[in-house]
């Protein structure tokens, strides 16, 4: 992976952006959760997603544990700026941006069941609100000595901040959780039904649909944006109006308190590694150095 110097942090981005789950919290001797697990619900039947249909976010049990949430990744991008800050000053170099500026962008949407966001379908069709991505900065105006130096200390961040990035791409227990939890969610007589209320819709709404999917054709993804967005906004509406998308969500939120009863020691742990490197993180924003960094060369 290679730093792109027409813009900071690129690097920080997509290694954030491509991450898989978080540090392994859990024992070798647990069994990993699976699809193939005889999990009930039952004792959960009253608990239910909380859906805000304005962002497409969906508050959900297992929330609580997850690496990946916006306020762990947030810290996780101003601590390497602030890293990267840091060691263009010491070469005399003026920083990017101050990490202590950054402003938290709304999260990406939760499409995990396709779009259900009639506002944000009116406004983008199927793609996200560009307000929801992390600005990038250009710095070409600075030259290229400093676009040099710029790249070099955006490697010396990834190195010393190496620990971190990794235990954000260990699958966990609360990885292993959720691809469980869809898998279980998906095939279940409910979420079956659910999807098919939906697919109905859709086909009651004009819109060409694939019968093994369930869903729309692909071929809407690839039309030009403006020509996506009616499209986007009628499946957008069959998601709510369906009442799929609340459906989808509740059996999530059920299927993960289950599993959350049965993996309580494993995601206590992974809870803990996580309020560990919180920490570290905090005192990387606040001094731009990581203690006990590796370093290149």
């Amino acid at each position: 992976m290679t730093a792109s110097r027409a813009t900071i942090f690129a690097l920080a981005a997509a290694l954030v952006v491509s991450l898989a789950g978080c540090s392994a919290a859990e024992s070798p001797d647990t069994k990993a959760p699976q699809a193939s697990d005889k999990i009930s619900i039952d004792e959960f039947s009253q608990v239910a997603a909380k859906l805000d249909f304005s962002t497409e976010l969906a508050a959900l049990p297992l929330d609580q544990y997850r690496t990946q949430s916006p306020e762990y990744l947030a810290a996780v991008h101003r601590s390497m700026e602030s890293v990267t800050n840091s060691c263009l000053k010491k070469q005399g170099l003026a920083p990017v941006k101050d990490a202590q500026e950054q402003t938290q962008n709304l999260p990406a949407p939760d499409r995990t069941f396709g779009i259900w966001g009639v506002g944000e379908a009116e406004a983008f069709g199927f793609a996200v609100n560009p307000a929801r991505s992390k600005p990038q900065v250009n710095t070409l105006d600075r030259g290229t000595a400093y676009n040099e130096a710029l790249g070099q200390c955006m490697e010396e961040t990834r190195t010393q901040l190496s620990e971190t990035l990794e235990f954000s791409q260990a699958p966990d227990i609360e990885y292993k959780i959720s691809q469980a939890v869809h898998e279980h969610v998906v095939e279940s007589k409910a979420g079956k039904q659910a999807l098919t209320d939906r697919y109905t819709c859709l086909k009651d709404a004009g819109l060409v649909t694939d019968s093994e999917t369930l869903w729309i054709s692909e071929q809407y993804f690839s039309l030009p944006p403006a020509d996506q967005i009616p499209v986007a906004v009628s499946t957008a509406r069959c998601s709510v109006e369906s009442g799929a998308i609340q459906t989808l969500f509740d059996l999530t939120a059920r299927y993960q308190s289950a599993y959350m009863a049965i993996y309580e020691a494993p995601l206590a742990e992974l809870q803990k590694q996580q309020s560990e490197y919180r920490s570290k993180l905090e005192r990387v924003i606040a001094t731009g150095e990581v203690e006990g960094a590796k370093t290149n060369g």
